[in-house]
């Protein structure tokens, strides 16, 4: 991936990634159809249905197959949803330090010079910079996403090794993810029931489906075209 030099092109570079994977990220639970459905055809083709009906030992082998094979696939949508969250992050971050890189022309201040990790070490630079990156539009939701990737990341939605425990209850209950103007909807649920963002019956999970990691990268994707305007006004 090439980051413009003369960062006149940035704004096209951001849309023609995102853009990419966003189509990637919709399209990738086709996965789980796919391999659901072929393994309905295998399980007839090594343990028939009908010569399980007379033969309890072909009977027992297909139910154990369907068993182990169902439980397998119930877990992949949340480690796609996971995995496409982690990949639209990692991006954010390729396109934040860009940006910051850019900044670093109109300012005499250094992306090194600054304290933190990650993303929240880009943030104090823009702010030392002049500018106001958590005022922008959507910083809300980027935040409450960098957050949600986080838990999931160092601790696979363990809510009881996470330090940040109140906050991701806060995104999960008030829906701090969405745009205040969609917070009253239900969000998008998966073909498995699954909410956008949520805690596990037991509290001390948090999961995630594919919906939102669709939805983090649109959020993603426009903060970003957001604070790189200074960058390029002539592309506003």
């Amino acid at each position: 991936m090439k980051i413009s030099q003369s960062y006149s092109g940035i704004r096209s570079e951001i849309l023609e990634d995102f853009n990419a994977l966003l189509d990637y990220i919709w399209k990738s639970p086709r996965f789980v159809r796919y391999e659901s459905e072929l393994e309905e055809k295998k399980l007839e083709g090594y343990f028939p249905e009908e010569e399980a009906k007379s033969d309890p030992h072909v009977e027992f082998l297909r139910n154990a197959r369907k068993y182990f094979e169902d439980k397998q696939l119930q877990r992949f949508p949340r480690y796609i949803a996971a995995s496409n969250l982690f990949l639209a992050t990692s991006l954010f971050e390729h396109y934040l330090y860009a940006i910051c890189r850019g900044f670093e022309r109109l300012c005499d201040c250094k992306v090194t010079e600054q304290r933190g990790n990650g993303c929240e070490r880009f943030f104090r630079f823009l702010e030392q910079a002049g500018f106001k990156p958590r005022n922008a539009s959507l910083y809300v939701q980027v935040d409450a996403a960098l957050t949600i990737r986080n838990t999931l990341l160092h601790a696979n939605g363990d809510l009881r090794l996470s330090r940040e425990r109140r906050k991701v209850e806060d995104i999960s209950n008030r829906k701090l993810f969405m745009k205040p103007d969609r917070r009253k909807s239900p969000g998008m649920l998966d073909d498995w029931g699954n909410e956008e963002v949520y805690i596990s019956s037991d509290k001390d999970h948090m999961n995630i489906n594919n919906f939102y990691s669709y939805r983090a990268a649109v959020q993603y994707r426009e903060y970003l075209l957001d604070i790189s305007q200074p960058l390029c006004p002539e592309d506003y």
